[in-house]
């Protein structure tokens, strides 16, 4: 028996073409072949026929019977074994019929083999066949089966279409049918635009040779053995278009050009490889200077002179090539002053001035200034132009100083600062800014007006040049009562007024002034009850305070009059009643992480609590002395009590904050200064029993919430003291001691911890309030014990004035003079220390000199040599601080006489010489100029044959003979000596012997 081999199975196939007719032409039999199958009709009739039941011992069905297309078009092979089992005789025949559809059968051959190939096929045609084997017993069991001719392939799969992977090529991509129709798929075809274009054995298809930005549809049909399969959805592509050009900007500097450019706006679908700078002076030949990355930049172009211009444009590259240039760029080097320098700023010289001192660069004509902006504002942040003066009008500093100058500004505000910066400008611009300078002009002589009422007690804010003194006690400790006033302190003209009126009259409160939100809060304080004693206060005839104030003044300029009025609200809080608190404000500050934690906060230290129990442990019978730290968010208006508490109680204390300095010890810090200490024993010393007057310094960080006590402390025993920071030092002033109110002024350095007594207030007082401006401090009213006091003190520990630097008298000299501090810290003036050094970093004090001494000749420096110089004042037990910086150099040797010439008088035999004065008289007048001859070029010695005076620049030499070559050359004198000589010129003598 024949052994059938393994077929893969084969699908049925979909009709997708309507079928063509069935084909029933059989090929031409000889005639043997049709008496053979006339024989196996009759025997089939007398079987029963094709489709009737086999008899008992007919064969068996065909084995493996399997129909699939093939192996040519049109065709479909029909294969199968013979049975496994016969009737006893051999199989000799089968029979192939055929039909389309199973039902109507046509016998299309009898064959003793086992493979039938039925041709003629159309495409995909769907064939059903059955085959029944013979033997001598005539037809055996059929079996059937169907199957279908090759078809043409079916659609590509997910075709697509994009720009690249070069430029002017579109890529096209495709997956393979999912039906090959029963035969391999041999190519592809791919069409473009509805045309054929291509054909590929596999894809992808690269489309090359096209232009930019060129856009084309594409569709794809699968290629057999029967022909091409049906096309694919059209697929579009544009391909990558030239990238457009970066955006370009450049600033000239003094001698190149700083260009920028940055990445390509739209890169045409391509990514930007690099982008390129060209640069050149004509705008229509530009070189390649500089490439850089995809995303752009920076191209230092030097160097150039002050007046050129350059032109830039830049380009982006892809894959599709170099994008077109930009937008030419032009840049010229401005021929824009440079901006003024050494610029200082001085009080004086009299009342309402402040005097500037600058230098100018003059060197070169092109960029010489002729006129100086001067900006000037009390805020360093807000500075406005009030004059705009010519060059030639200023003054000169120094006479003989060339491109150094002074310019006075009048009708100031006595003891105010100011702010001041200058630009240069000429015809072609304006220069930088100067770096900015302030001076306060001389405070007034007479002493600040009064408070409208005598008060102690009393807190004070703040607010740029506008002070609010708020509450009070008037008349004195024992028999006054609280004040509700808020006085307003005009800082620049020191007058005050009332302004507004608290809810309830309180005083020994605490405030801190917020900018945030421009509004002062008010803490605590005792409360005037005037109906009668207070049995829950610890005070008789007071309450002791709860309320948290707001108060926001609705204008705080100097103009405001005291109707512009203010608001007030009242924070309600939970926290146990108190006064004679210190309060502080932190500004909020940040870090790479965001603001730092403690900041942005008011902290409130302390105080006398209320409670209505007596408590043995008070230095206050019915009081406690509080150690609590309270926290006030002023974005929330919150308070609460810090989870941190001070080393013991105390009340009556003062504080400052002192901002962080990098790197710089003791700051970021609050300090608070003395105050009542609670104590569990009786003090013989203290004017309260049970109470320590303080000497303690104690630091408080915000951001660590650490607490401590400073190992340094007040130098004696003081509280109810005020204190003001002045961005060097905290003052802090006066305050009462046991029984005594004190006068002195402490100064405390908080990057080493030092206290120094530097001076004394007019009187002793104690319960003041205190704020500071940029170079002085003013404490309000006070109590001595015998009565409050009205009295404002300013204070001002200032260096010394109006200091200037000037070369001379003589040669290798410099000459200084100043004037005495505004105010001695209110301590006198003893003394001046002078700092000198050849450079600003490095001085040493070079005198000490009495109080009515206020200049001083610094000698032997030498020749042209240039020295820096601060000038302090000291007193008994204190120097002040130095001066601003100032400088000068000592007279120098001339330059040369320039332009010699020598003109020959042949009459007279005379030999006229005429020159010009040198370029730099070395800072001090050309007193004389010596004129020296020579017989004959390059020979020795010269020898003087005149002078002249400074101003005189002609000779007439009467002893060049005839036949003499004569050499002459001049030399300028001033105080320093003799000037190298000019250049030579000779002739030839004509006088007659």
């Amino acid at each position: 028996m024949e052994t059938k081999r393994n077929r893969p199975d084969r699908r049925t196939h979909d009709e997708k073409n309507p079928r063509r007719g069935y084909d029933d032409a059989r090929p031409v039999r000889t005639r043997a072949l049709a008496l053979v199958f006339a024989g196996i009709l009759i025997l089939t009739v007398l079987a029963g026929g094709p489709g009737s039941a086999s008899r008992p011992n007919a064969a068996d069905p065909v084995q493996d019977l399997v129909a699939t297309g093939g192996p040519n078009v049109g065709q479909i092979t029909v294969d199968w074994n013979a049975p496994t089992s016969s009737s006893q005789c051999q199989v000799t025949s089968y029979r192939i019929d055929g039909s389309p559809d199973g039902l109507g059968w046509k016998v299309l051959d009898v064959q003793k083999t086992t493979l039938f190939i039925e041709s003629g096929l159309y495409a995909g045609a769907l064939r059903h066949y059955r085959v029944t084997p013979y033997d001598c017993h005539g037809a055996g069991a059929s079996a059937t089966t169907h199957g279908a001719a090759f078809d043409l392939p079916g659609v590509p799969q997910d075709p697509s279409a994009a720009a690249g992977a070069g430029g002017g090529e579109i890529t096209v991509g495709w997956g393979p049918p999912l039906d090959d129709g029963g035969s391999q798929v041999t190519s592809y075809a791919v069409f473009r635009n509805g045309t054929m274009w291509a054909e590929v054995q596999e894809p992808p298809f690269v489309d090359g040779g096209l232009g930019y930005g060129e856009t084309h549809g594409y569709q794809v049909a699968a290629r057999s053995l029967v022909g091409l399969g049906p096309l694919t959805d059209v697929v579009a592509a544009t391909t990558f278009s030239l990238p457009d050009p970066p955006q370009l900007w450049g600033q000239a500097g003094l001698d190149h050009y700083n260009v920028s450019w940055g990445a390509s706006p739209d890169d045409g679908g391509a990514e930007v490889q690099e982008t390129r700078l060209y640069g050149g002076d004509d705008p229509t030949v530009l070189g390649l200077i500089a490439t850089a990355g995809p995303t752009g930049g920076t191209h230092i172009d030097a160097t150039y002179p002050a007046g050129h211009t350059r032109y830039y444009a830049a380009s982006a590259v892809t894959v599709a090539g170099e994008g077109p240039l930009s937008s030419v760029l032009s840049l010229r080097i401005d021929a824009v002053p440079m901006a003024p320098y050494d610029i200082s700023a001085r009080a004086g010289p009299g009342p309402g001035e402040v005097t500037l001192r600058f230098a100018l660069v003059e060197d070169d004509p092109a960029t010489a200034p002729s006129h100086v902006e001067v900006h000037r504002g009390t805020d360093p942040t807000d500075l406005a132009l009030v004059v705009d003066v010519l060059v030639e009008d200023l003054s000169l500093e120094d006479p003989d100083a060339t491109s150094r100058y002074a310019y006075v500004d009048s009708g100031l505000a006595d003891g105010t600062a100011y702010h001041y910066l200058l630009i240069a400008t000429n015809s072609e611009g304006a220069s930088d800014p100067s770096p900015t300078v302030f001076a306060s002009t001389h405070p007034p002589t007479e002493p600040p007006a009064p408070l409208p009422s005598a008060r102690t007690l009393t807190a004070a804010v703040q607010v740029q040049d506008t002070a609010f003194v708020i509450g009070g006690l008037g008349g004195n400790l024992s028999d006054g009562q609280s004040l509700d006033e808020v006085v307003r302190f005009d800082l620049a003209n020191e007058s005050n007024e009332v302004v507004a009126t608290m809810p309830s009259a309180r005083h020994a409160t605490s405030a801190a002034w917020v900018p945030a939100n421009r509004s002062a809060y008010i803490f605590f304080g005792d409360e005037t009850e005037t109906e009668g004693p207070s049995a829950s206060s610890c005070h008789p005839m007071c309450h002791v305070g709860t309320q948290i104030l707001k108060f926001a003044p609705d204008a705080v300029d100097a103009d405001a009059s005291a109707s512009s009025g203010a608001t007030f609200q009242i924070i309600e809080t939970d926290v146990a009643p108190r006064h004679s608190t210190a309060s502080v404000y932190v500004p909020p500050e940040t870090d790479a992480t965001g603001q730092v934690n403690g900041t942005g906060l008011v902290y409130v230290f302390g105080g006398l609590e209320d409670d209505p129990h007596a408590s043995a442990r008070s230095c206050h019978p019915g009081c406690h002395v509080g150690a609590q730290i309270g926290v006030l968010d002023p974005a929330t208006d919150t308070f609460e009590i810090h989870s941190t508490q001070m080393p013991q109680p105390m009340w009556g204390m003062s504080a400052v904050y002192v901002p962080p300095v990098a790197g710089l010890d003791g700051t970021g810090l609050v300090y608070l200064f003395g105050g009542h200490e609670d104590t569990d024993g009786t003090s013989a010393s203290s004017c309260h029993p049970a109470c320590h007057v303080g000497t303690q310094i104690l630091s408080f960080d915000p951001r660590t919430a650490e607490i401590q006590t400073m190992a340094d402390a007040l130098p004696s025993e003081r509280w109810y003291t005020s204190a003001t920071f002045d961005g060097t030092y905290a003052y802090v002033f006066g305050g009462v001691n046991d029984t005594e109110a004190r006068d002195e002024i402490l100064r405390f350095d908080p990057r080493n911890g030092e206290v120094l007594v530097i001076g004394d207030l007019p009187s002793p007082r104690g319960g003041t309030s205190t704020v500071s401006t940029a170079n002085r401090a003013y404490i309000f009213g006070g109590d001595d014990l015998d009565g409050t006091l009205d009295e404002i003190v300013r204070f001002q520990p200032s260096a010394p004035q109006s200091v200037t630097a000037s070369a001379g008298p003589g040669p290798g000299a410099v000459s200084l003079d100043w004037r005495p501090p505004v105010s001695g810290s209110l301590a006198g003036v003893t003394g001046y220390h002078v700092y000198a050094g050849t450079t600003p970093t490095a001085m040493a004090i070079v005198a000490v000199l009495p109080d009515n001494e206020t200049g001083f000749v610094h000698t032997g420096l030498g020749d042209g040599a240039t020295w820096y110089y601060r000038v302090s004042a000291i007193t008994a037990s204190d120097e002040g601080p130095q001066s601003v910086e100032v400088r000068a150099t000592t007279f120098d040797l001339s330059s040369p006489p320039r332009d010699l010439e020598a003109e020959r008088d042949p009459l007279g035999g005379i030999v006229d010489l005429v020159w010009s004065a040198p370029a730099d008289d070395g800072g001090t007048a050309v007193v004389q100029y010596d004129v020296y001859r020579s017989d004959g070029p390059g020979q020795a010695p010269f020898e003087k044959v005149g002078t002249t005076n400074g101003t005189t620049t002609g000779f007439a030499d009467h002893g060049c003979t005839l036949g003499k070559m004569c050499t002459y050359r001049v030399v300028a004198v001033n105080i320093v000596g003799e000037s190298a000589p000019s250049e030579e010129v000779a002739v030839l003598g004509t006088r007659v012997v």
